[in-house]
C-alpha cells in the first residue's frame, strides 16, 4: 500500500519513529507537496501532519488544482489521517488577522486563530463508536496537542472519534472529526508506549473494486430527494448559525466496498460546476454527478438520540417506476 505524506512548508510535523512504523506496517511513503504540486501522487490515501498552514494559508489557497482533487477524492473515499495543521488544512477555510483563504473544504467548519494557545500538553483520549480504524479497542489514546486555532460553523451532526479525559481537542470535550474515510484531529499521536495507532492505520490500503452504484431508472430525469419537515427545520437553524446566506447543503453517497453498504456523508458547501439542485422544505440540497445514481428515491430525516443530542439519517423512499 502505499501512503502520500504532506511534505512542504505548510506540513513537516512528523515523528520519524511514526514513518518507521508505517513502513514496518507494509506501506510505502510517497511525499506530495500541498502547495506546487498540481495533483495529487497516486497513493492508496493520506497521512497530512502538523504545520503551520495559517502563515502559507494564501498559497494554500492558490493551488486550487490540488485542493479541488482531495476534496474530490475523499468525498469518493480516499482515507486521510490528518493531525493539527492537516486537520485545519481539510476544513472549508482558515481566517487570521482578518484575512480569509479557502481551504480543501472537505470537513464542514470553518478554521479561526486566536492569540493565544487553544489546547497545549498531554491529551488523554477515549475511543468512540465512531473510531473508524479496526484491530481492537484501545482503552486509552495518549498524545499531545499545541493549537492556537479553533473550529467555527461546524456542520450538524458531525461524528467524533475520541472523548477528551485530558486536553483540549476541538471543543473541550470532543476530538478526532470522522467525515467518510477521513479522521482528522487536533492531538498527535505517536507510536510509543503501546499507542499502536501506525499498525492499525487499516483503512489505508488499496480498496477491492465493489459493486457500483444502482442506476436510474432510464426514463428519470430529475433526481428526487426529499427533506423531511423535522430536518430542514434542524438544518435551517444550523445554517442560519452558519451565516449563510442559503441553505447550501452538499450531499455525498458512495458503496463501501467492504461492507457493501451505503455510506452518505453531508455538509454546508459551495455551489460547484455540474452541481444538480434539488429544492426540498427550504433547503437547498447539492449532488454532484458521481453520488446522483445512489441517492435517487431517498429521504433525509432527523432523529433524536439524547437530549439536545440528535443525527440525521437517510432512508428509501417508496420507488414508483413509470
Amino acid at each position: 500500500m502505499r501512503i502520500g505524506i504532506a511534505r512542504d512548508e505548510a506540513f513537516g510535523f512528523y515523528y520519524i519513529d511514526d514513518l518507521e512504523a508505517l513502513r514496518a506496517a507494509g506501506a510505502e511513503l510517497v511525499p506530495f507537496d500541498t502547495l506546487r504540486d498540481a495533483a495529487l501522487p497516486a497513493v492508496d490515501g493520506l497521512f497530512i501532519g502538523g504545520g503551520f498552514p495559517e502563515e502559507l494559508a494564501a498559497r494554500l489557497a492558490a493551488n486550487r488544482a490540488i485542493r479541488s482533487e482531495l476534496r474530490e477524492r475523499i468525498e469518493a473515499g480516499l482515507p486521510v489521517y490528518a493531525e493539527c495543521g492537516g486537520l485545519m488544512y481539510l476544513a472549508r477555510s482558515i481566517r487570521w488577522h482578518g484575512e480569509r483563504h479557502d481551504m480543501v473544504g472537505a470537513i464542514p467548519a470553518d478554521v479561526v486563530m486566536h492569540d493565544r494557545a487553544v489546547g497545549r500538553g498531554y491529551v488523554r483520549l477515549e475511543e468512540t463508536d465512531a473510531f473508524p480504524w479496526p484491530g481492537g479497542p484501545l482503552a486509552t489514546v495518549r498524545g499531545h496537542e499545541f493549537h492556537h486555532s479553533g473550529l467555527e460553523n461546524a456542520a450538524p451532526g458531525l461524528r467524533y472519534a475520541y472523548r477528551v479525559v485530558r486536553g483540549h481537542g476541538i471543543d473541550g470535550s470532543r476530538d478526532g472529526i470522522v467525515h467518510r474515510n477521513v479522521l482528522a484531529s487536533y492531538a498527535h499521536l505517536r507510536s510509543v508506549g503501546g499507542n499502536r495507532w501506525p499498525a492499525t492505520l487499516r483503512p489505508v490500503r488499496p480498496r477491492r473494486r465493489g459493486r457500483p452504484p444502482r442506476a436510474p431508472h432510464p426514463h428519470r430525469v430529475l433526481l428526487m430527494i426529499t427533506v423531511t419537515p423535522a430536518a430542514a427545520h434542524q438544518i435551517l437553524i444550523a445554517a442560519e448559525q452558519a451565516g449563510m446566506e442559503e441553505p447550501l447543503l452538499r450531499i455525498a453517497a458512495r458503496y463501501d466496498d467492504d461492507t457493501d453498504e451505503l455510506e452518505i456523508g453531508m455538509g454546508f458547501d459551495d455551489r460547484r460546476e455540474q452541481d444538480e439542485e434539488i429544492r426540498s422544505e427550504g433547503v437547498i440540497l447539492l449532488v454532484s454527478p458521481p453520488s446522483r445514481a445512489s441517492l435517487e428515491g431517498t429521504v433525509l430525516d432527523y432523529v433524536e438520540t439524547a437530549p439536545e443530542e440528535f443525527r440525521f439519517v437517510f432512508g428509501r423512499a417508496p420507488r414508483h417506476e413509470d
